[in-house]
């Protein structure tokens, strides 16, 4: 390898390290920043976990009732939370409000049936379950993406940390071979 071209190697080393740095810190504020949102967001709504012993829960499916447990008597504040919440705790309320039934087939129902009160009740209710479902399954995946962005700033550190030793070794073999270069004595030439 030319020597010009093994120059130029620490150059473009130092310039991926920096990057990598520079995208670490990006990936672990925005990981900061969502993780914030999500908890403050969360917390502002003020969803409490029913107690383990409430009828709410020990009415739900086994499966269901248990992971709900977990976070009993617990204000929701993380992405695990609303997702708890939202596919073990909601889909039983829905189903109690709509006899099984989805939005869009009440819906219907109440078209076919002009006013009919209940119907229109159990419509509104189970639009509310189904939109308080969707904004926890997105706080949810906010904090996916938060812990994808957390996992990503260590890969970029761990990267520039690598290169960095990487680099030092390969300084400090230049050194030793520059140094052995010096070092070595001269070639001795034949006196006639």
């Amino acid at each position: 390898m030319p020597r010009r071209t093994f120059a130029t190697i620490p150059v473009f080393a130092g310039l991926a390290v920096i990057v990598m740095v520079v995208a670490g810190i990006l990936l672990i504020s925005g990981y900061s920043a969502l993780t914030s949102e999500v908890h403050n967001e969360l917390a502002s709504q003020k969803i409490y976990f029913p107690a383990s012993t409430s009828k709410a829960i020990t009415a739900l499916p086994g499966a269901d009732a248990t992971a709900m447990s977990k976070y009993s008597g617990q204000l929701m504040t993380t992405g695990a939370q609303a997702e708890t919440y939202a596919d073990h705790f909601l889909p039983a309320q829905i189903k109690s409000i709509g006899g099984g039934q989805s939005y869009f087939q009440l819906v219907n129902q109440v078209a076919k049936a002009g006013h009919d009160k209940s119907l229109f009740i159990d419509e509104a209710g189970v639009f509310r379950e189904d939109a308080i479902q969707s904004q926890l399954l997105n706080a949810f995946w906010y904090s996916k993406i938060a812990g994808i962005m957390l996992i990503g700033s260590i890969v970029a550190f761990a990267g520039a940390a690598l290169l960095l030793i990487l680099a030092a070794f390969g300084l400090a073999r230049r050194i030793m071979l520059e140094a052995d270069a010096l070092l070595k004595p001269a070639p001795r030439t034949a006196v006639a």
